[in-house]
């Protein structure tokens, strides 16, 4: 793996870890807890590396949903995890400060237009982080933070 390769990869893990202290934080007032592990991933641009994994447990150890890492080399995005709970599994992804684009341009025999650039996400990413992608028709971004996470959480687990 190159130098920016692995920088990149050490981003990534650092932004799941900066993550996973903040859902630690924000489900203590659901009476949830966190139990850590780890899991490998593969990835053509990287080789194995260990990254780690979050489960969230209710006041009776039972199951409530798990963070799962996915990796660090994501189309359209700066990495990606997984929130996996009984009812669904949902996509949440790192973005860069303005997020990615997309450029765009045509030709036709001697025409060509000129290049076009837009965000492939809409909404506001004005701060690097973790983003919620609300569907695929939308293409809205939404930041990552307590309110939106137990929001989540609740519809993958149906823990309220």
């Amino acid at each position: 793996m190159n130098k920016s390769g692995k920088e990149r990869l050490e981003q990534y893990l650092d932004r799941v870890a900066e993550l996973y202290k903040g859902i630690n934080s924000w489900i203590k007032e659901k009476g949830l807890k966190t139990e850590a592990g780890n899991i490998q991933i593969n990835e053509e641009a990287s080789g194995q590396y260990n990254a780690p994994i979050l489960k969230i447990l209710d006041s009776y150890n039972q199951y409530v949903a798990e963070v799962r890492p996915v990796g660090a080399w994501i189309i359209g995005a700066e990495g990606r995890i997984d929130l996996i709970g009984k009812l669904d599994k949902i996509p949440i992804i790192a973005l860069d400060k303005g997020g990615p684009s997309i450029i765009t341009s045509m030709s036709v025999d001697d025409y060509v237009e000129k290049p076009v650039s837009r965000p492939l996400y809409r909404g506001l990413i004005d701060t690097p982080g973790w983003y919620w992608v609300e569907d695929k028709l939308r293409g809205k971004a939404h930041f990552i933070d307590k309110e939106l996470f137990l929001e989540l959480l609740a519809g993958v687990s149906d823990y309220d």
